[in-house]
């Protein structure tokens, strides 16, 4: 009786391995105030700690097609064809 209480006891203070005490937060500042976001941050891979609405969930164009139309809407890609497009991504990836 006396070790389940003490089990018990022990449990309250047991913390997760692996995970922050508190939660992380956004590293992004907003323009009016520049305060720091308070939303719940996902790690990226540059180190940085950014939210769904700054850009945390999203990994940018995965197939050709998707890589080419974001280039497209660029000011150097708008006068080129589909295909010089295409052979750019190919020889630099």
């Amino acid at each position: 009786m006396y070790t389940q209480q003490l089990i018990i006891k022990k449990r309250k203070f047991f913390k997760m391995v692996g995970r922050p005490s508190k939660k992380v937060q956004c590293e992004a500042t907003t323009k009016r105030y520049g305060r720091q976001c308070r939303a719940k941050g996902i790690l990226k891979k540059n180190g940085h700690y950014i939210c769904r609405m700054h850009g945390g969930l999203s990994f940018g164009p995965v197939s050709i097609e998707g890589k080419i139309r974001a280039l497209q809407n660029l000011r150097q890609y708008k006068n080129k064809t589909y295909e010089e497009i295409r052979e750019y991504i190919q020889t630099n990836n």
